[in-house]
């Protein structure tokens, strides 16, 4: 038969346990000091309320609650100075949340594995730490993890859920040989949050299995190995990174000796987001997979040392734009592919520094223009033409082929033009001031 523990004040429970008709906790706490607190593992133990505490003796390993575990409210608290591990399956009925408030030094264990019978989401919370070694499996319905809690929250086991994964609070860390989220549909990372993918002990590629990650105020920490790591499948079935519009995001890679590298095949942008970079991600490797919903804002502490790769053989659409205080000394501006680079404001201290460097790896075809000594918000050199920007603005080009009519809008200082025309004239050159 069931035993029922239903009280006000706190049960210890010293010796093991022969019962064979399975445990229910309602109300109460339970301390526990010894293994088989429940009885015979084929047993149930029913956690519908109350707290179970570990007393003098850590519940793990040959101490484990072997019982399957059958989560039937959200009023269940962990507490304790030890360890609880369940090498039981955990059971969930319905959307769940359980309190882990086991001490520092400790953590609540699931190595048995966790299933649903319902769509529904397990959510942990509480100052505790938590590891789920066992596979969060699919179960019947379409399950989720969320995690609330201010300790860490670590997952080594190959994780097949179908729900979404959440979280809202302190850090969550994917680990060891099979450490994955394989089966969720979309990762959120909240304000306060941190997601770390830790390949610095046993290495995966790929733990996020191409699923769209929402950084929406969160922070994503990579950790690689001297022997190399890569996150993300290169192409385009590689996940898309989404900035929400929740403030600021952070992406940190921490190589340890070998080439750490993130794949994303889109990034998208909403209003009111900033992401910061500390090292070199690749954005988009296949036609138009770099989208911005508005504008990506790079401070000069993001762009130092770092290199944003577009590999979009379309380049950004027209009205989009990466910004920022200026581009620093040093850095290059490259584009692979026949895409216009325009440059908002004029070239000046806060512009372009010097050192710097645009360069067209494909010329198109197009027209000079310039005005009041400074250039105009673009610039466009066609054919094989090159084009030197001074003080007093434009003061030397060559080689310019062009259909089309060359206006120089305004002063040449120390003019040299040499005009060579084969074939018809039906183009002139215009000249509104040559000094």
């Amino acid at each position: 038969s069931l035993l029922t523990l239903n009280t006000l004040g706190n049960v210890t429970l010293n010796a093991s346990n022969a019962h064979t008709g399975g445990v229910s906790l309602t109300q109460g706490n339970v301390v526990v000091n010894a293994k088989n607190p429940f009885g015979a593992a084929t047993g149930t133990f029913t956690f519908g309320g109350g707290t179970l505490s570990a007393g003098s003796l850590a519940l793990t390993g040959a101490n484990a609650i072997l019982n399957p575990v059958s989560v039937t409210t959200s009023a269940t608290v962990l507490s304790g100075s030890n360890s609880i591990e369940f090498a039981g399956v955990l059971g969930l009925g319905a959307s769940r949340l359980m309190t882990n408030n086991i001490a520092s030094g400790s953590s609540l264990i699931f190595s048995g594995g966790i299933t649903n019978t319902v769509a529904s989401t397990l959510t942990l919370a509480g100052s505790g730490n938590a590891l789920i070694s066992g596979a969060y499996n699919a179960g019947t319905g379409a399950n989720a993890l969320a995690y609330s809690g201010t300790g860490t929250l670590t997952l080594t086991a190959n994780n097949l859920y179908t729900g979404a994964t959440t979280l809202n609070g302190d850090t969550t860390v994917i680990s060891g040989a099979a450490g994955a989220l394989t089966g969720t549909t979309a990762i959120t990372v909240n304000p306060s949050a941190t997601l770390t993918l830790d390949n610095s002990g046993s290495a995966l590629a790929n733990r996020l299995a191409n699923r769209a990650l929402t950084l929406a105020g969160g922070t994503l920490n990579f950790i690689g190995n001297n022997a190399g790591s890569i996150e993300g499948t290169a192409g385009a079935t590689a996940g898309t990174l989404i900035m929400g519009a929740s403030g600021q995001s952070s992406i940190n890679i921490t190589s340890n000796g070998g080439t750490t590298k993130l794949n994303f095949s889109a990034l998208t942008v909403n209003a009111g987001s900033t992401l910061n970079v500390t090292s070199n991600v690749d954005l988009g490797t296949s036609t138009n997979q770099v989208n911005f919903g508005s504008l990506l804002n790079t401070s000069a502490a993001a762009v130092t040392g770092t290199t944003l790769t577009f590999a979009s053989t379309t380049g950004l659409a027209t009205g989009q734009a990466v910004t920022g205080v200026g581009i620093l000394n040093g850095t290059t501006i490259t584009a692979t592919t026949a895409t216009t680079v325009t440059l908002s404001q004029a070239v000046a201290a806060s512009g372009v520094a010097s050192g710097s460097a645009i360069t067209f790896g494909v010329p198109s075809y197009g027209a000079i223009t310039t005005s009041a000594n400074s250039l105009l918000p673009r610039i466009t050199i066609g054919g094989t033409s090159w084009a030197a920007m001074g003080a007093n603005g434009l003061t030397t080009f060559t080689n310019y082929n062009t259909s089309t009519d060359v206006t120089l809008a305004s002063l040449i200082a120390t003019p040299t033009i040499t005009l060579q025309v084969t074939g018809s004239t039906t183009n002139a050159l215009y000249s509104a001031g040559v000094a």
